[in-house]
Order: structure tokens, then sequence, then C-alpha cells
């Protein structure tokens, strides 16, 4: 999601306070399989687990990262096997969201509508939960272990509190729970396709300052298939804005189940899909701080009469691993 500069400025205005990983499947997941095709080339058959793994062994790139993200041809590139251990993890297994784990806004106020969405962005939902506003809208599912975050029109009773945004939605984040410097993040989700969606999952740093961001997934909900995967930071760590990208295609990203990740190292930053790598570049200065997870549905200004409701973005689980 980009900027995010807008949340720092609240907090000074606003007091705030390879595929080594079959288990046993769930019988709902046992059909599941799927195969990715990234630029025309098929990759192998991908066998899913039913709960992330405990231990995970990755395919990482031994070439040399360059300064912008550079596409990884899976049928070329050199690769050496790393181990790596669960840190965190969230199966979406409970019958209930976990509030020991997951926060609903952003940093700052819980019942403060400019923390439950990016105004900068004119971004037309606002992210809810049971308790906010006394509206009583869960955005939350838990059924079979798939978390889905729904986003949906909101009653008209209750745009003027919302501030007339015309949409609610889910945020979930791991502040207070969970924050990590370096190691292997990844989602394992179903996206939706729907005319100015916008699915996200991403990465902040625990000391309020934009950038540095990592975007493990973002696409919009008329193309799903096409995944950008970015990552800003500032310039020698401390100047102007930088970014760098790579876009994936994954053509059954709206159909099926996909695991998107980042693998975040001192030298470099890898992403991968269905734990093939697909792109890596060069760790930029300053990055190199504890950051905490982010998952979200937005709605972009774009919406109108054509923007289909209810939608919802799936998520099997959520997890981080360390070295």
């Amino acid at each position: 999601m980009t900027d995010y500069r807008f949340l720092y400025d609240i907090a000074l205005r606003k007091p705030s306070d390879g595929l080594s990983c079959i288990r046993h499947a769930r019988p709902q997941h046992a059909f599941l399989s799927a195969v990715l095709l990234i630029a025309g080339l098929a990759a192998p058959d991908v066998a899913f687990a039913a709960d992330a793994p405990e231990q995970l062994t990755l395919d990482q790139p031994t070439g040399a990262p360059t300064a912008q993200c550079k596409p990884i041809d899976p049928s070329d590139g050199a690769t050496t096997s790393l181990k790596l251990t669960q840190s965190f993890v969230d199966n979406f297994d409970a019958s209930t969201l976990s509030t020991d784990t997951w926060q609903t806004h952003y940093p700052g106020i819980d019942n403060w509508v400019d923390n439950r969405t990016i105004a900068s962005n004119h971004e037309r939902q606002i992210y809810v939960d049971p308790e906010f506003k006394g509206a009583g809208i869960d955005p939350f599912a838990l059924k079979d272990g798939i978390l889905s975050i729904t986003a949906r029109k909101t009653p008209p009773e209750y745009l003027q509190p919302f501030k007339g945004l015309p949409y609610t939605s889910g945020l979930i984040t791991t502040v207070g729970s969970f924050y990590q410097t370096y190691g292997y993040f990844e989602i394992k989700a179903r996206l939706p396709r729907g005319h100015a969606y916008w699915p996200a999952f991403w990465m902040l740093k625990k000391k309020q300052s934009w950038p540095p961001e990592i975007d493990i997934l973002e696409t919009g909900g008329d193309t799903p298939e096409s995944i950008d995967m970015t990552t800003h930071w500032r310039k020698e760590g401390l100047g102007a804005h930088m970014s760098t990208h790579c876009t994936v295609k994954v053509p059954d990203s709206d159909k099926g189940f996909h695991l998107y990740g980042v693998l975040w190292m001192e030298d470099r930053i890898v992403y991968y899909i269905d734990h093939k790598p697909v792109g890596q570049f060069t760790t930029p200065p300053g990055l190199d701080h504890p950051m905490y997870l982010l998952a979200n549905l937005a709605v972009q200004h774009s919406a109108n009469d054509s923007t289909p409701t209810p939608m919802t973005y799936d998520i099997d689980w959520i997890a981080a691993y360390k070295f």
C-alpha cells in the first residue's frame, strides 16, 4: 500500500496511546493443488499444506542481486537451499479472529475514523470491526480454516459517522504482537476479482516512519492475475523516497489459493510465488529494522456502480520464518 506517511502525521497531531512442507490435509482442502504460470513458464505442481509448515526449505537465488527488482527465470537461475524455522503463524483455525494477535486498525486511537483508512490514497473504504462505533459490522468470517475479509456497502445510517466512506472492509495487523527483522514472510490467499478492489499483504517499520515498506502482494481487482511486489525506502536510509517492484502473472489468482512471500536478508530481497523465486534486488540501506505484518482489502477511488458487493479476500494462513 502506498503513501503511509499520513499515519505518522497523525501520531504527531493526536495522542495515541522447496516445497518440502506437506502435512496432514484438512478434508476440505485435500483436493487443492495448483499449477503456477509465470511469464508463460509452467512451474511444478504445488501440493499445498493444510497449515503453514513449522520448517520450510526455500530455493535461494545465488546470483548477484541488482539495485532494481529483476525477474528470475526459473529455468536458468542458480539456487541454494535455505532452511527456515517458523517464528509466527495464524492458520485461522479458530472460530473468531484472535484479538491477541491482530489489531483491526492502523496504529493510534482505535475509534478514530482516520486510523481506519488512508485518505491520501483516496480510498473509499473504512476498516471496521464489530465494536467500532457500535455498528456491529464484522468484515471477518472464519470457516474451515479460512479467514474471509469482506467488503460491503456502508449502511446508510453509518455514512455520517464513517465520514461518508461508502464501503466497509477489514484490515489486520500484528502491531503489538509480532515484529521481525529479516526472514521469510508469506500469505496463502485467494484474491478477489471486481472493479476497484485492492487486496494487499505488506510490512511496515515498527518505529513509525515511512518509508520503508515491503509490499509482498498488491493487485487491482480488475486484473488480479497481475501481482505487484514492491519495496519502498529512503535513499541512503535518510533521503528521497525510492522504490522498486516486480510484476508477476498468476492467471488463476482469483480461483485458487497461492503462496505469496518475501525473503528479506541483509544483502538481498527475494520475492516468491508458491515458494519459487520470481524477482530479487539488493537490500537498500536503512532497511534493517523490525517490521510488522498487515493484510487488508481496500476499495480504490474509482469504485462505482459496477463495483460488485459483497466481495471477499480469502486467507488460509499468514506465517513468518527465521533463519
